[in-house]
């Protein structure tokens, strides 16, 4: 009966046009859903496997950042943020500890496609004032990250702990890893 479950629950999670990724402790990926690994073929021309980590797929900048994500849920729990792959296309995820006996043993990240919703917004405007309110105000660090560059382009107030200045048009920094290097990974 319990083949007959997981079997369900894989086809479950494949059929999902979320992205479904989980990473152990060491940032390998443990496992991931179909559309996951679309969507990294299409940003990154990579082909996924079981156990390959974040400095494997992407930029070393993007790497860090995705590293520092993985940090970040371990340490303080369940978060979102908003990201782009590529450009054009925009993912809600949310990063969650994965906790098994008491025992964390990786993270857990689930993405929506939020581009589409955007785009079909009657109101751009309100949706843009409210957007722009919603990143200006927070109380996470929240940046947003050119995808081909991964140079960051704007922060919020919160991120100044990171030593960042408020800058709701553009902030350049060499590389993400300069802002990521004021943690503990």
């Amino acid at each position: 009966m319990r083949n007959q479950a997981d079997l369900y629950l894989s086809a479950l999670i494949d059929r999902s046009q979320d992205l479904l990724l989980a990473v152990d402790l060491d940032c390998h990926l443990t496992a991931f859903n179909d559309a996951f690994r679309k969507n990294m073929e299409l940003a990154f021309g990579i082909e996924l496997t079981v156990g390959i980590c974040p400095r494997d797929l992407m930029p070393s900048e993007r790497a860090l950042l995705w590293a520092g994500f993985y940090e970040r849920a371990r340490r303080d729990g369940t978060f979102q943020v908003v990201y782009s792959f590529s450009a054009g296309s925009a993912w809600d995820l949310a990063f969650k500890t994965m906790v098994f006996s008491d025992e964390t043993i990786g993270v857990s990240v689930s993405g929506k496609a939020i581009t589409d919703r955007q785009l079909s917004n009657d109101q751009p405007v309100e949706s843009d004032v409210r957007f722009r309110k919603l990143f200006d105000e927070n109380s996470s660090v929240m940046l947003l990250v050119e995808p081909t560059s991964g140079e960051i382009v704007a922060a919020n107030r919160a991120a100044s702990v990171y030593g960042l200045s408020f800058k709701p048009a553009s902030i350049a920094l060499s590389s993400a890893a300069s802002m990521m290097g004021n943690t503990s990974m």
